[in-house]
């Protein structure tokens, strides 16, 4: 591109006096491919600058205008002679946008000079840092930088001499888009290194980025060990002044059974263009693809793909100007579901077991299902004994490290003079044979095993300590109050064995309406302490960082729509550290990671006519984080996968006492807000949903009134935190130390 200087007539006395005035044009000379894009540059344009030298480089003439378009000067020099017309666009901070020079001789009757100019180049600074451990591993064979210009498709190539850990290489470059490809070859500096060779020639970096007139582009390829395996990316300098708008409301749903993750967002502009990439360990940045779409698929997304990333990003560009990344996050990608399989079996189970070989245990009234976790089917069935039937306190079978099932029955005995319980402790061989039971005089909980094998029970005013073999081992009995009816909590069992268990009075004596939870040493079935409570205690415990013991009270006097609960955490020697009182019917906890307790319940506001669930999030010193409200929704206790995804049980209703459908929502526990959710078909009020276990492959079991639903999940199994679902584990075993 030149400076073309135009006379509009020629008198030849070139020693006559010039005009008194000459008219400077200014024109910019856009490539005709770049006729649309580069509109978007002569915006940035603050200020048009105009220079004129005399033949001794003294200033004779100076000036700047605003106009972008129409860029014209109306000057006047003192006489004809030889001139330099220097023209600069600058933005608001210095930098040049376009600029032309030429020196023209004038003579008498010239009046016109017409400028064009060019864009300045813009600068690619290219980095290349090898991580230490690969330096100190590796020498470099070969190293190249392709160059390809988006609008040409022209290309040039950077051969790369490197010599140490960090080579930089600088270069001018025509306004545009490019696509940078960096390959790389290493050869070990050693015997006996595995790979011996190393090479990413197959499937080089890839990465596109915009040059700007009189700006710097840095772009860092790195090299480095991830999982002791040698990979290569890009490091990209986000934009600091966008100049393009960036795209709005990006989501994205991974499907792992289509190993797909399809993106989404807004964007204004029809003839903007997308670049979509991958950021690794929240700083590399991986060229997947562009597109003119609002959506984009990336397809051979497994789940290895899912747990590489930090997260993914899209770089709008608009008149070939970058609007900079707008990154979304892993934590913020919504996992999609898919059901696996789904068999008939009345529920009457609390939460589904699992046992050591994968085989899933439910339950209902009078039968104890072993379910194939391949294809739903009946491994086989065991009865229970004629006249009795599985616990009202709730079925939940429990499972030992050898594959015992473990399960209470119950038989109701009226009689005129005395009625009373008797609840027989079973235990079934993982090839569903009876093993032995065990008969205790009253209504049993769900069991807890010890690290040792051995089985607890509560029931009514004790606790049963009975040994693998089905023999007692010994018997706690708590202090009874003369004619109150006692109900038990399910016993847990802490890191150095001992037993807690919670009991209530809760008939209509003045004595009543007290709870207590129990610490029992597990060698000799000895009170360890005792603490109190005003009011009864909910049936499950659960237990945090440091055994904290967390339970949960409720008030016996108040119906449902003016029910309140309270959310104690008792330190591991019987003190109380703190509590939380709740407006609504609470639920047994669940614990993070981090230690921040999730818990959710409901209650009936009449006046409304609806029933308001609630799931909360607490922080571990008892200060409330964040507390959601669902509007005819039931929410039950959820289970927390590796990933951080809460997964929660729950209802839709019509009105309080109509259910419409049951789901199982996917929520994140940042916020509580619902990402995603399963449709359970048959929901009623009589069963609700299951609470949810979720097996080392993902697969989530979970019932409703009618079917066991296996579902594939984006986790690799339960969260590694304190308590991460009802009854800790799989294996439903109350045992802190069982995962």
């Amino acid at each position: 591109m030149i400076l073309l200087l135009y006379s509009c007539a020629q008198v030849p006395d070139s020693n006559a006096p010039v005009s008194q005035k000459v008219l400077v044009k200014v024109q910019v000379n856009r490539p005709a491919e770049l006729q649309q894009e580069t509109k978007a540059y002569i915006s940035e344009v603050d200020k048009v600058f105009l220079e004129v030298y005399d033949s001794t480089d003294r200033l004779m003439y100076s000036a700047s205008t605003n106009e972008k378009k129409n860029i014209v000067f109306d000057i006047e020099l003192p006489a004809a002679g030889t001139y330099t017309f220097q023209a600069e666009a600058k933005r608001v901070d210095g930098s040049v946008v376009f600029h032309g020079s030429r020196t023209v001789s004038l003579i008498q009757g010239q009046n016109q000079v017409i400028i064009n100019t060019v864009f300045k180049n813009g600068e690619l600074r290219v980095t290349v840092d090898i991580d230490p451990i690969v330096w100190g591993r590796y020498e470099v064979e070969s190293a190249s930088v392709e160059i390809v210009r988006d609008t040409t498709q022209d290309s040039s190539t950077i051969v790369l001499t490197i010599d140490n850990p960090k080579t930089i290489d600088t270069r001018e470059i025509y306004p545009d888009i490019y696509t940078l490809k960096f390959r790389i070859s290493l050869k070990a500096r050693y015997l006996n290194l595995d790979p011996e060779r190393w090479s990413n020639e197959a499937s080089p970096v890839t990465v596109s980025v915009p040059i700007d007139p009189d700006r710097i582009t840095d772009v860092e390829f790195t090299v480095y060990f991830e999982n002791n395996v040698i990979n290569a990316a890009a490091v990209v300098t986000n934009v600091t002044v966008p100049y393009a708008e960036p795209v709005e409301n990006l989501s994205a749903i991974w499907s792992p059974f289509e190993e797909k993750l399809y993106l989404e967002w807004y964007h204004d502009r029809t003839d903007a263009e997308f670049y979509i990439y991958k950021e690794i360990s929240d700083r590399y940045y991986e060229f997947v693809a562009k597109t003119r779409e609002r959506k984009y698929e990336i397809s051979g997304f497994d789940d290895e793909q899912f747990h590489r990333i930090s997260g993914v990003a899209v770089n709008a560009v608009v008149d070939r100007k970058s609007s900079g990344f707008v990154v979304l996050k892993k934590n913020d990608i919504t996992p999609a579901m898919e059901l696996k399989w789904k068999v008939e079996i009345p529920n009457s189970t609390i939460s589904p077991s699992i046992g050591p070989d994968g085989t899933i245990y439910v339950a209902d009234s009078d039968t104890l299902y072993a379910i194939n976790p391949s294809d739903g089917s009946i491994k086989w069935t065991w009865d229970v004994e004629e006249g009795y039937f599985t616990s009202n306190y709730g079925v939940c079978p429990v499972v030992g490290s050898d594959g015992t099932i473990y399960i209470c029955t119950e038989k109701f005995i009226y009689s005129e003079e005395q009625s009373t319980w008797i609840c027989h402790v079973c235990a079934v061989d993982p090839n569903g044979t009876l093993k032995w039971r065990y008969e205790i005089n009253d209504r049993g909980s769900i069991p807890a095993i010890g690290s040792d094998g051995t089985v607890y029970v509560a029931a009514n005013a004790s606790l049963y300590a009975i040994n693998p073999d089905g023999t007692l081992k010994w018997m706690y009995t708590h202090e009874q109050i003369e004619s109150s009816t006692v109900e038990t909590s399910s016993p847990i069992v802490g890191s150095d064995g001992t037993v807690y268990f919670g009991a209530s009075y809760t008939d209509s004596s003045p004595e009543a309406k007290l709870g207590y939870l129990y610490a029992v040493d597990p060698s000799n079935g000895q009170l360890k302490w005792r603490y109190s409570f005003d009011r009864p205690v909910s049936e499950f415990l659960a237990m945090g960082s440091n055994e904290t013991l967390y339970v949960c009270t409720y008030d016996p006097n108040r119906p449902l729509e003016y029910q309140v609960g309270c959310l104690y955490a008792i330190n591991p020697n019987g003190t109380l550290k703190w509590k939380y009182e709740l407006n609504y019917y609470p639920l047994q906890p669940i614990v993070g990671f981090d230690g921040t307790l999730y818990l959710s319940g409901g209650k009936i506001d009449y006046q409304l006519n609806r029933f308001i669930g609630f799931l909360i999030a607490l922080n571990p010193d008892g200060t409330l984080k964040w507390q959601k409200e669902v509007d005819n929704h039931v929410l039950l206790t959820p289970a927390l996968g590796s990933n951080d995804i809460l997964y929660v049980p729950g209802v839709e209703l019509v009105d309080p006492y109509t259910v419409l459908k049951g789901y199982l929502f996917v929520i994140d526990p940042k916020q509580g807000e619902i990402l995603w959710r399963f449709e359970l078909e048959d929901t009623t009020w009589d069963w609700l949903p299951s609470f949810p276990t979720i097996a080392p492959d993902g697969t989530i079991y979970i019932l409703d009134s009618y079917q066991l639903y296996a579902i594939r999940s984006v986790s690799r199994g339960l969260a590694d935190s304190p308590w991460p679902k009802f009854r800790k584990n799989v294996r439903n075993t109350g045992n802190v130390l069982d995962d």
